[in-house]
């Protein structure tokens, strides 16, 4: 029997939204199915609701890319979202005639998406994820740390700010070389001080999140296979040992003494932002990396299924969940786990796919729309 879970989307309004003139979903707490051609703004939807997180969202994309090409009208993202604490309104839009972001809440303009980070929990998993474990170690830190973002909301505050604090740093470093002359060292001082104290935030964060994501995951979710994980970097290891503030003292004599490096190199080769995340099959015990295509987008789901129960555990709500063509290379049976699984936790979970075949076995849990030509149209899914 469905349950209506305690977060969930009942209204989505767009405009001038990537391939969008205008449109207005309205929904209940089921899952929501998008199918269509590709290309035919499935994704874009998804990317909608990701943009009320704090972020660029699921593709990275910027401000201007998000803008319907013929629209004169800026871009805009409203939303309703039903809530433990009642009905809340959260809008995200382009400022009109400038190239800056702004947020509402209820009504109310925010400095930021903090706001919206506290009160609502937003993941995702799309294709380009697919190869994560055999990808750069960038990649996997940017999905960790988006798992640990809707676990600790104000995860999102410390990274933003170690890294403006990690540019001006290296700017720092580059003009001095620049006029050949010596760096101010009061300058550089204070700029590390920051980078530690928010450096140190971060990885704590990350630490955090992994000890309670690892317990989640110590088991398979059905076919899913369990996963054990480990972060690699100098300050989530020198946190195992140390205090934290002792850490802070050592990462800025270690910035300090890596100044004359880091301005031959132009890059900053220490800190939370080289930390990478580590993923095992843990019935094989294999690197992720090394494991079948099948088997990886299977660690991936397992990964991304631990991290749902675990904000449902820990936040006393689950996060609203993106999957975008998530079915595509699933055989039946795996497709069917998935949405057991996802039933089980009552989650509102949106899912794109080409074939609405792949989705029948939702029958009625599901509300689907054909996507065609900027345009939504409601229909039954067929039956399994």
């Amino acid at each position: 029997m469905f349950r209506t879970p305690p977060l969930w989307v009942s209204r989505l309004v767009l405009q001038a939204f990537r391939s969008y003139d205008s449109l207005t979903l309205d929904l209940d707490a089921r899952f929501v199915v998008l199918t269509g051609q590709n290309g035919a703004g499935k994704t874009n939807v998804l990317e909608a609701l990701s943009l009320l997180s704090p972020g660029r969202g699921l593709r990275g994309a910027q401000l201007s890319e998000l803008q319907k090409l013929d629209q004169a009208l800026p871009w805009s993202v409203f939303s309703t979202w039903q809530t433990p604490l009642g009905e809340r309104r959260l809008h995200s839009y382009r400022e009109a005639g400038g190239d800056k972001r702004l947020h509402r809440l209820d009504g109310a303009l925010l400095k930021s998406l903090q706001g919206f980070a506290d009160l609502v929990a937003l993941t995702w998993l799309t294709p380009q994820q697919d190869g994560l474990f055999r990808g750069p170690s960038s990649e996997r830190r940017a999905f960790f740390d988006q798992l640990v973002l809707a676990l600790f909301p104000q995860h999102a505050r410390h990274l933003n700010a170690y890294s403006v604090s990690q540019r001006q740093r290296s700017k720092i470093l580059r003009d001095a070389a620049q006029r050949r002359q010596p760096a101010d060292p009061a300058w550089l001082a204070a700029t590390e001080d920051a980078m530690a104290r928010h450096g140190v935030a971060i990885a704590e964060a990350r630490l955090s999140a992994l000890e309670h994501l690892s317990g989640r995951l110590a088991q398979d979710f059905g076919p899913f296979p369990g996963a054990e994980l480990a972060l690699q970097g100098d300050f989530e290891a020198a946190l195992q040992e140390r205090s934290a503030v002792d850490v802070e003292d050592w990462a800025q004599s270690t910035w300090a003494r890596s100044r004359e490096q880091d301005q031959a190199t132009g890059r900053t080769q220490f800190g939370p932002h080289r930390s990478d995340l580590l993923v095992f099959h843990k019935a094989k015990g294999l690197p992720a990396q090394t494991c079948s295509t099948g088997e990886q987008k299977s660690l991936v789901i397992a990964l991304i299924l631990g991290h749902i129960y675990m904000i449902a555990s820990l936040r006393a709500m689950p996060a609203v969940l993106l999957l975008d063509e998530v079915a595509a290379h699933l055989d039946a049976g795996k497709r069917d786990a998935l949405f057991e699984a996802l039933e089980a936790l009552g989650a509102q979970v949106w899912m794109t796919g080409t074939e609405p075949g792949s989705f029948a076995s939702l029958g009625a849990r599901a509300q689907a729309f054909e996507v065609s030509e900027g345009s939504l149209q409601a229909y039954d899914l067929p039956p399994p």
